[in-house]
């Protein structure tokens, strides 16, 4: 794909990796049809009315059971694919990576063997006794799943006024307030929120 064809986003996206994508046959996620991968993303193939928004999280699943590969990404960029518009096309980043992760994609994405993803997953595992594969964006407001409309607008006022960066003089506030703002705009989001709420159901129940 030449620049030319790429949004700016898109453009800006693949100017600051250093990765190089492999082309993939025959693997897939839960989502789709995986196009490429590298060691920090990969671009996904999904039905256009499954598709998700920029910046949406998504734990994508690889395998079941127990060879069952669980990858965090952040979507960066979603745009249509072919011509009638029935499939999107996703850009994917990972997210919390290690070293050792990436090199593990790279073998994952150029042979289709995932046992040292695998390896590297049970390490991260062992290293900790709860593992967050999805973030829970009601403890930033300090809500539950039950709380209204109103409650989450309220709670997005109070903690934004608190953590702006004209207000915060801390480091990382500014990080602190995208992640905030990020979260409130699928919360606010009727369709969204349920689309997550699905996924942070499905999540916890894993974690049981």
């Amino acid at each position: 794909m030449s620049d030319h064809s790429r949004s700016p986003a898109e453009s800006a996206a693949y100017a600051s990796r250093d990765e190089v994508r492999m082309s993939t046959k025959g693997l897939s996620c839960h989502a789709g049809n995986v196009l490429d991968m590298s060691g920090g993303g990969m671009r996904v193939v999904v039905p256009w009315k499954s598709a998700p928004r920029v910046g949406d999280p998504e734990t994508y699943i690889f395998g079941e059971g127990p060879d069952e590969i669980r990858l965090m990404g952040t979507v960066r960029w979603v745009r249509p694919a072919g011509r009638l518009h029935k499939r999107a096309e996703v850009g994917v980043e990972f997210v919390g990576l290690t070293e050792g992760k990436r090199a593990a994609l790279r073998r994952f994405a150029a042979t289709g063997d995932g046992s040292a993803v695998l390896a590297e997953q049970n390490a991260e595992a062992g290293q900790s006794r709860v593992r967050v594969e999805f973030p829970d964006l009601y403890k930033i407001f300090h809500l539950s799943v039950y709380a209204s409309q109103e409650d989450i607008r309220r709670a997005y006022h109070k903690l934004a006024k608190t953590i702006h960066p004209d207000r915060c003089d801390a480091p990382d506030a500014e990080a602190k307030f995208a992640e905030v703002q990020k979260a409130y705009s699928i919360l606010r989001d009727r369709e969204l929120r349920a689309k997550y709420d699905e996924r942070l159901a499905n999540e916890q129940r894993r974690a049981a």
